[in-house]
């Protein structure tokens, strides 16, 4: 009986540990969620901004080109004439 009552306990005290263990777990498991998520945040804003980094080159260029091809146009006009 005592050997039973004894292995009882036993048994007890280990799945109290064994919770404590997975709860455990579970909260590291939840810190490395929250830190992964962040990381993609700032992946996310870093695409964000080089996407319109490469939009405002992209419209510079357009507008320097609108400039330049009537001037050259122009001048050779000048030229020309």
């Amino acid at each position: 009986m005592a050997r039973s009552g004894r292995a009882a306990a036993a048994a007890a005290a280990a799945r109290y540990w064994l919770s404590g263990m997975l709860v455990i777990a579970g909260q590291w498991e939840l810190a490395l969620l929250c830190i992964t998520s962040k990381e993609l945040q700032q992946q996310q804003q870093q695409q964000q901004q080089q996407q319109q980094q490469q939009q405002q080159q992209q419209q510079q260029h357009l507008v320097a080109q609108c400039v330049a091809v009537p001037a050259a146009a122009a001048a050779a006009a000048a030229a020309a004439a």
